[in-house]
């Protein structure tokens, strides 16, 4: 920050007026300070960027090389200014007072009381209130003058430890993770303190929410009203537990598990509804047999089963074998096709900014341009018998919309044909004889089968009464 001075506001040629001081030179939060010649009264300026309409002495715009800087009035004293202070004429009860910019004397209706600003270091807020510090009614902003990607506004949570210093025990972080405007990303960071170490518990950015990206032992716990343990993940082994904390296998649930439905499979069941699939040994050890026994006349039974066209007739099967399960029915639609102006559309994508450059070879490429290069936490290392923490290199490269050029959702392009078609769902469509086509459910019809558990069970009952009726007739 640079402190300059000037005796005149505003002028002209080489006196020494404020505008006279070239834009080029000038630094946000630079100084002017003015005991100006013609009024007697001593001004002081500070030196923003916010391109604001010259109106001194308010504003006050550089002659040369303005840009957005601007001469912003702070305060103005003496010529006449000495006195009794003067209140606002309209209510104060809403508003916290400020002096009007004019003389030191007479104040104005300032802010609204719920958009008290404090800067600098160590600003302290105290309250006559029992319950708390501060009390915010709506909402309450943290804000920091920059525009640096990966820059943060830290939330430190304070107590004293028992050498009676102040300790950081907890922080939140907001960090500005692309500053592009209209593109802006943004994170959140959770630290917590653990052996006298700050270490990050969670970070929040736009495209993941990560638990525990340092790596520590620290364990993740989801409770329910019924259950203490209901998603366990071991922070030491990786063990994951649903309804368990003590697992040794990489999953282990306590309960009952379901696959293909909501039903429920009973506790320490496995109930798969579909087809089970098994690479490798599947053995009986603790392996329940539900197979259904048969009582009654099986070979009477079996002797009225028919064929048609050389399968099974399912209707002459006896009822203790039968299974009626829901056939999805389909329809084939051949598709409309869709001319190609209308088949594209137009969306804008963020990409990486590039310029042409020549490498070592004298060979033409692409080149990124980096916007920025910043140390990033990267968790924590032991040096010299202390743990310290590690930092990466994050480089951040410039972006840009571009507009591109993509087939619309539900338009599928057939290679075969070269022609484009309106799809009328998600399935694969296919092409045959010049038609694409897909396949549409129509609806849901029941399907006779057999349960081949329960007909082993009858073949195996009708083995046993034949060879009581060879064993009777010898």
């Amino acid at each position: 920050m640079a402190i300059r001075y000037a005796t005149l506001l505003t002028g002209s040629g080489s006196d020494d007026s404020v505008d006279q001081i070239d834009g080029a030179i000038l630094a946000v939060g630079d100084i002017t300070i003015v005991p100006c010649l013609t009024d007697k009264k001593k001004y002081w300026y500070y030196v923003d960027e916010s391109g604001a309409t010259e109106s001194s002495p308010d504003v006050i715009a550089p002659n040369t090389n303005a840009g957005n800087k601007r001469h912003k009035l702070g305060g103005v004293y003496g010529a006449g200014a000495e006195g009794d202070t003067i209140a606002p004429a309209t209510n104060t009860d809403e508003y916290i007072p400020q002096w009007n910019g004019v003389d030191s004397k007479t104040l104005k209706n300032g802010f609204a009381k719920s958009t008290l600003a404090l800067s600098g270091v160590n600003s302290d807020i105290t309250s006559t209130s029992a319950l708390s510090t501060l009390q915010v009614a709506t909402s309450l902003a943290l804000a920091k003058d920059s525009a640096t990607t990966f820059d943060h506004v830290d939330q430190n949570f304070q107590l004293k430890n028992s050498a009676d210093e102040w300790t950081v025990y907890a922080q939140i972080q907001g960090i500005t993770r692309s500053n592009v405007d209209g593109l802006e990303d943004g994170g959140c960071n959770f630290f917590t303190k653990s052996a006298g170490a700050l270490i990050e518990a969670m970070r929040m950015t736009e495209a993941d929410t990560i638990f525990n990206e340092n790596g520590v032992n620290r364990n993740f716990r989801v409770e329910s009203d019924t259950d203490i343990n209901a998603f366990w993940i071991s922070g030491g082994t990786g063990v994951v537990g649903i309804g368990t904390r003590t697992g040794a296998g990489k999953l282990c649930v306590n309960g009952g598990l379901t696959v293909g439905s909501d039903a429920d499979a009973g506790d320490n069941n496995l109930k798969v509804e579909g087809t089970g699939y098994f690479v490798g040994a599947l053995t009986a050890a603790s392996y329940a047999d539900n197979t259904p026994g048969y009582e009654g006349d099986a070979l009477a039974e079996i002797l009225l089963i028919k064929s048609v066209d050389g399968k099974i007739d399912h209707s002459t099967l006896p009822s203790f074998v039968r299974k009626q399960v829901d056939k999805k029915v389909y329809e084939t639609v051949e598709l409309s096709e869709v001319l190609s102006e209308v088949a594209f559309e137009t969306v804008q994508i963020k990409q990486d900014k590039t310029v042409d450059s020549v490498d070592k070879k004298g060979k033409l490429t692409k080149e990124k341009i980096v916007r920025s290069t910043v140390q990033e936490p990267d968790g924590f290392e032991i040096k010299d018998e202390k743990v310290v923490e590690k930092f990466k290199e994050v480089v951040t490269y410039e972006t840009e919309l571009v507009n591109k050029r993509q087939l619309k959702a539900g338009v599928h392009f057939d290679s075969e044909a070269g022609k484009f078609y309106q799809k009328i769902n998600d399935s694969e469509t296919t092409t045959e004889n010049g038609k694409c086509t897909q396949q549409n459910q129509i609806g849901v019809e029941v399907e006779e089968q057999r349960d081949l558990g329960a007909m082993i069970s009858m073949l195996v009952v009708a083995v046993q009464q034949l060879k009581q009726t060879v064993g009777a007739t010898k």
